[in-house]
């Protein structure tokens, strides 16, 4: 009986050695995931849910109804289509849209609640290192705005800097007379 166990005896430590092996693989291999963002501690296993196919096809499906609201709006404008054939179109393009969208995000919920700690942990983090003013100071006004130009042609209302309208193409602001150079012929 002995003999049996002292033959046995090397190949349970040479089992338990490979097991043991085998836990510290996979315990370095997931400190590499989290170290290197592939993975967040805690979180559900990204890899495996967002890349799966049928978000695949969800991705498929919401950039399709994207390019036909795109599509539909085109054919209004070269008059393709009626306006009443339009908002009909419309509506029911954007009612699958969205519930393409809220399908989308039903699975990145956890990651969201995720997210949201990472956010207000980085923004108190952000408030904690911002230095406090000794003085409380006033609030600085902005500053006035300068006044628009306003076209005299068509009266349309321009930006301050604009040379000419927008809409007409009227010169704005009249060019300052240039000084006459004197060029003596060489």
């Amino acid at each position: 009986m002995d003999a049996m166990i002292a033959s046995a005896l090397p190949w349970l430590i040479a089992f338990g050695a490979a097991l043991a092996l085998a836990g510290a693989v996979f315990a370095l291999w997931q400190s590499l995931r989290t170290a290197f963002g592939a993975a967040t501690p805690g979180a559900p296993d990204a890899t495996m849910e967002l890349t799966s196919d049928a978000r695949a096809t969800l991705i498929d499906r919401k950039n399709a109804m994207l390019r036909n609201l795109k599509d539909l709006e085109f054919e209004r404008q070269v008059g393709k289509i009626s306006e009443q054939d339009f908002v009909k179109l419309d509506a029911l393009y954007r009612q699958k849209a969205r519930e393409v969208l809220e399908q989308l995000d039903v699975e990145v919920g956890p990651w969201r609640t995720e997210a949201e700690k990472l956010v207000k942990a980085a923004v108190a983090k952000v408030k904690k290192d911002q230095p406090k003013p000794a003085e409380a100071e006033e609030p600085k006004l902005p500053p006035e705005r300068a006044p628009q130009l306003k076209c005299p042609k068509c009266e349309v209302v321009n930006d301050p800097d604009a040379t000419f309208c927008k809409k007409c193409a009227t010169r704005l602001i009249e060019e300052p007379a240039a000084p006459a150079s004197e060029e003596k012929p060489a």
